[in-house]
């Protein structure tokens, strides 16, 4: 969702992916979500994708996958030409520091991304402390999408941000990285 209309103005091939629990993506294990595993799920997309494999790629990454952009880049550096970094920084940022203030890290992993009614999602939301303002705006993004069988599918899983708060940001894997 995120970066669809820049990847229609691209005048050449890109690709987009979703971190595992992110869209459609399966979150996978909780105990194997780590800032390495999340690297080699790009390599390997990189390794088997035809419009990747075998060439040097602009990697860019938004947010905490600005994060995961610079592990991938330090790591697997023969891969990259060029590497863009937006609204990230390298610093260390405690599980305290989310800034939804009465985050619920235990209802979050517990998240269940599949709804029977909008109203079951907002409630969801609202017990693990996500602001309505934020949800409104996943909504009318489509991130929190209707399906035809009439349930409710959130592309947004608070169980990625606390497993990234807890695995990828509170540690020192972003100035490692840099």
């Amino acid at each position: 969702q995120t970066w669809r209309g820049v990847q229609q103005a691209l005048k050449t091939p890109s690709i987009a992916i979703d971190c595992r629990g992110c869209g459609h993506s399966d979150l996978g294990d909780e105990e194997s979500f780590s800032p390495d595993a999340l690297v080699e799920d790009v390599k390997s997309l990189v390794k088997t994708n035809r419009l990747l494999k075998r060439k040097k790629i602009v990697l860019v990454g938004h947010s905490m996958g600005g994060r995961i952009a610079m592990l991938y880049a330090a790591k697997y550096h023969e891969d990259v030409s060029a590497l863009v970094v937006e609204d990230m920084d390298i610093m260390r940022r405690s599980v305290e520091s989310n800034f939804i203030q009465s985050f619920d890290e235990r209802k979050a992993i517990a998240f269940d991304r599949s709804h029977t009614s909008l109203e079951s999602v907002k409630e969801a939301f609202a017990e693990i402390g996500y602001p309505t303002d934020m949800l409104d705006k996943w909504i009318g993004e489509g991130r929190i999408e209707k399906k035809e069988s009439g349930e409710y599918w959130s592309g947004v899983n608070p169980a990625f941000r606390a497993l990234c708060y807890r695995t990828v940001f509170d540690g020192y894997c972003g100035t490692d990285a840099w």
